[in-house]
């Protein structure tokens, strides 16, 4: 049985899980501000239009509307990204590794 543990993580681990956590929270924080922009419109736009607004809440207005609370945000997103790099899946310590019947465990697994 596998559980995840916390390990100190390597510093480019680090920096990617940060970048990524950042990448994903932009990106969310885009989304909802596009849904709650265009829901309440009333006069239909063309497709085009939606996709142009959906694409600059996404590259544009999401960083920015988390860059307003840098206070809050950037140490959250930091700390985010150092916990998502250091947890790890694996055995557990105190339990012997049972041998697969098929050999050895792949990459896949």
């Amino acid at each position: 049985m596998s559980r995840l543990r916390l390990i100190k993580p390597s510093p480019l681990r680090a920096v990617v899980s940060t970048t990524a956590v950042a990448i994903v929270s932009c990106s969310v924080t885009g989304i909802a501000l596009a849904v709650g922009y265009t829901h309440g419109l009333t006069d239909p736009a063309p497709v085009g239009e939606y996709i142009r607004l959906f694409v600059s809440f996404i590259v544009l207005w999401g960083p920015t509307y988390l860059l307003f609370f840098w206070w809050i945000t950037i140490p959250a997103l930091i700390g985010l990204g150092v916990l998502v790099a250091s947890l790890r899946r694996g055995d557990a310590p105190n339990e012997p590794a049972t041998p697969r019947p098929d050999g050895p465990a792949s990459v896949l697994d």
